[in-house]
C-alpha cells in the first residue's frame, strides 16, 4: 500500500470514529461551562482526560481557598478536613464525582453552592 492510500484511508475511515461510543468518563464539552454541580462532576470523574481532571481540582481548591479566607474572617469553620494527609486532590475529585452522579439536586445547584454541600457532608467538623 502506498504512502498516499495509507492516508487516504484514514481519511475516509475519520467519520466513523465519530459514530464510535465515548469512554464512559468522557465528558461533553459543555461541562467545561460550570453551569451546575452536575457538570463540575463531571468533569471531577474523567479520570483519563487531563484537562477536564485539571479543572475541577483548579475549581474545588479555588471554592476550598476562598471559603477558607470567608470562614477564618468569621470565626466559623462549615467544614473541617482531616489532618492525617489522607485527602488528596484525586480522592476529593473522585468522592465528589461520586457525590454528583447520586444527588439529582446537582443538576440545578451552582457548582460552588455544591462543592460545599458536598464538602460539609464529607467531612462535617466535630
Amino acid at each position: 500500500m502506498t504512502r498516499v492510500a495509507s492516508v487516504r484511508s484514514i481519511l475516509l475511515a475519520l467519520p466513523l470514529l465519530a459514530l464510535a461510543p465515548l469512554p464512559a468518563n468522557a465528558v461533553d464539552r459543555n461541562d467545561f461551562l460550570l453551569e451546575n454541580a452536575k457538570q463540575l462532576g463531571a468533569l471531577c470523574g474523567a479520570n483519563t482526560d487531563i484537562a477536564a481532571i485539571h479543572m475541577c481540582e483548579g475549581f474545588l481548591v479555588g471554592v476550598h481557598r476562598t471559603l477558607q479566607s470567608v470562614t477564618s474572617a468569621l470565626g466559623q469553620q462549615l467544614y473541617c478536613i482531616p489532618a492525617d494527609g489522607g485527602v488528596t486532590r484525586d480522592s476529593v475529585a473522585r468522592d465528589f464525582s461520586a457525590w454528583a452522579a447520586a444527588t439529582p439536586a446537582a443538576a440545578s445547584m451552582p457548582p460552588v453552592d455544591g462543592a460545599l454541600e458536598w464538602a460539609t457532608h464529607a467531612y462535617p467538623c466535630r
